[in-house]
């Protein structure tokens, strides 16, 4: 894949606290979302966590931050307390969403798989179940818009938070535009007719 400097450069945070389930960054730049390798870790408080994305955002200068504000609301007001610009992102919200869609999360996701044919990612196997295992039903009085399947019921399907699926997610959560001013360079390809994504 040929690198796109134009593009701008996202960051996806599914934060955890404590307990069992995994920390996940991820980087997305246009088509590429394999150069920057993801970061994990857990069992650590919000203040390390905090400390350790803040290094993240210093070294790799993201043009956005997006945090899942379901476990990540005290790494959330540590990084603005710190005058760190970042999104909050809620997946249950359905405030300014597509009308077909029930809430954010499954707008996001949505958001993926039109990004995915074309799209360049690592090759990790948590990353390829949380893409392609997660189930959707459709929602609503009238059965007219989509919702996608509640993360405990996921996460008890295949033992594990789908943390890099939802930090991944989590890159498409605001519009930036790119450098350079092409939006041809990055247009979004549709799933209809595609090629596969690419998993290298």
């Amino acid at each position: 894949m040929n690198p796109d400097p134009g593009a701008p450069l996202m960051m996806g945070v599914d934060p955890s606290r404590f307990g069992g389930d995994e920390f996940v960054v991820r980087f997305r730049q246009g088509r590429d979302a394999r150069s920057i390798p993801p970061v994990r870790w857990q069992g650590i408080d919000n203040v390390t966590s905090a400390n350790k994305v803040a290094d993240l955002i210093d070294k790799f200068n993201p043009d956005a931050v997006c945090i899942d504000s379901g476990a990540g609301g005290g790494v959330i007001d540590i990084l603005r307390s710190r005058r760190y610009r970042v999104h909050e992102i809620s997946f249950g919200s359905s405030k300014g969403i597509d009308r077909q869609w029930a809430n954010w999360g499954t707008q996001l996701y949505a958001r993926v798989r039109d990004w995915l044919p074309g799209g360049c990612l690592d090759r990790d196997a948590r990353l390829f179940t949380d893409l392609t295992a997660r189930d959707y039903e459709f929602y609503g009085k009238a059965q007219d818009q989509q919702i996608l399947e509640q993360k405990e019921i996921f996460k008890a399907k295949i033992g594990r938070s789908p943390g890099d699926g939802d930090a991944f997610a989590l890159t498409f959560g605001v519009n930036v535009a790119r450098k350079d001013g092409n939006s041809a360079n990055n247009r979004r390809i549709r799933v209809e007719g595609a090629d596969d994504p690419v998993f290298t």
